[in-house]
């Protein structure tokens, strides 16, 4: 029967095969821009089953790439806006400095405040304003609108996340991180949210590494990263003998993506 390694491994592939695409030339600059967005995430899906296979000499190699894409679509289109959030997460990976990119976003969030930015997840906004010390009250009460409408992409329990940093409040900040890690848990393991998301909880990530920014001793206190996830099958129509409801556990850090395939690899 199929196992995870086998599992990770295609899937590996296939993002390695789709990395390679750009935009041809007779496609708009919204569109190039958009594509080379997409091969910037496509290379952040290399990062990650990289790391979870134990695998990834080169880390700095694919973020550098996640980087470059985001380049290459700013310089497509104007604004920026596509590539902002790809840039702050790629070096934020790389223990970068992230100012700069912070201030461009809230430039643009200041714009557009009342607005939903797209592409811009409302996390980064949240990040950027704290990173630049701004005063994160209007944010704030944006953020947990933003967190309470319908279909939000928001993880329930961020905005009281970010109350209890803005506070200082570290026991309280890490019993939430573990709630909101455990509704990751929840969700990943659902066969329709079963990709490389799955393996690496982005707003806890972001969360823990603000607050360790701030100088808070915030990841000792955090115990529910670690769970064991039921992997699907990515692609079930290309393994007709496979039943289409296996599933194969892994257990995954969701704060590193790191599993405990390395070992038997």
């Amino acid at each position: 029967m199929r196992t995870a390694v086998e599992e990770i491994n295609d899937r590996l592939s296939y993002y390695k095969d789709i990395a390679e695409g750009r935009p041809i030339d007779t496609l708009s600059d919204y569109k190039k821009a958009a594509i080379y967005r997409c091969r910037g995430w496509d290379y952040y899906a290399i990062y990650i089953y990289e790391v979870a296979l134990g695998v990834n000499k080169k880390p700095e190699d694919l973020l550098k790439q996640m980087e470059a894409m985001s380049e290459l679509a700013a310089l497509a289109y104007e604004p920026k806006i596509l590539a902002l959030e790809l840039t702050f997460l790629a070096k934020l990976l790389l223990s970068e400095d992230v100012t700069d990119i912070a201030r461009q976003i809230i430039t643009f969030n200041i714009k557009n405040l009342n607005e939903d930015a797209g592409p811009i997840n409302p996390i980064f906004r949240m990040i950027s304003c704290l990173v630049l010390k701004e005063n994160p009250e209007q944010y704030l009460e944006w953020f947990r609108k933003r967190e309470s409408a319908k279909y939000s992409s928001v993880l329930p329990g961020s905005s009281q996340a970010i109350a209890y940093l803005i506070n200082r409040d570290e026991t309280n900040l890490a019993l939430t991180l573990d709630e909101m890690l455990l509704v990751h848990h929840k969700k990943s393991n659902r066969k329709s949210s079963n990709g490389y998301g799955s393996f690496f909880s982005l707003y806890p990530f972001l969360i823990v590494e603000l607050a360790e920014y701030l100088g808070m001793n915030i990841r000792s206190k955090i115990t529910q990263n670690k769970q064991v996830l039921k992997l699907g099958l990515f692609s079930p129509a290309d393994l007709p003998d496979i039943p289409k409801n296996h599933r194969m556990p892994v257990e995954v850090d969701y704060l590193t993506a790191k599993t405990n395939l390395a070992n038997t690899i």
